[in-house]
């Protein structure tokens, strides 16, 4: 059983490379430096932040969030997070002049029986978000790029999520 809250920082040796919460896991957490905090928000969520630490963040300061709910008890707490990313809502450019679809960072393990769409965000000046929305029937998750550039396709921590995150495939929500 995990603590309510608690860290993993991947720069330091005994780090583990793999993490598993809540019908969630990402694998590969040590081949990119960052620190992840999993916090239960109550019984129907968990939050997963990842916060980059590679030489290169600079004032970029990628980051990456995922909220996972349980259905039907987080319906509500789901719905809330997402018409907060919604409000922010607005298109921009992507770096190298690419365009964006809801293809963009996506998750590239995720069952069929996930429904998936996506949107852009802009937060203030400089902050931009590639906010994805997975769900199904036992689940609903919501995966927040963030970062205050266009460099998404620069940052390994992104690219990292986008391969290796993986949601559950059963209704069990079991990884």
């Amino acid at each position: 059983m995990l603590p309510a809250r608690y860290e993993i920082d991947t720069r330091l040796p005994e780090a583990p490379d793999t993490f598993a919460v809540a019908g969630l896991r990402l694998d590969g957490l040590t081949h990119v430096p960052m620190v992840l905090r999993h916090e239960k928000s109550d019984a129907s969520a968990d939050i997963v932040d990842l916060f980059g630490m590679d030489a290169d963040v600079g004032t970029e300061a990628p980051q990456v969030f995922v909220y996972l709910y349980s259905l039907p008890s987080g319906k509500l707490e789901f719905e809330n997070k997402l018409a907060f990313y919604r409000k922010q809502q607005r298109r921009f450019g992507l770096e190298g002049g690419l365009v964006f679809s809801p293809e963009t960072l996506s998750i590239r393990n995720v069952r069929s029986n996930w429904e998936h769409s996506a949107f852009q965000t802009r937060d203030g000046r400089t902050r931009r978000r590639l906010v994805h929305i997975y769900q199904s029937e036992r689940q609903a998750v919501i995966v927040v790029f963030s970062i205050d550039s266009d460099r998404f396709f620069s940052k390994p921590l992104f690219q990292l999520v986008s391969e290796n995150l993986q949601l559950a495939s059963n209704t069990s929500g079991a990884a």
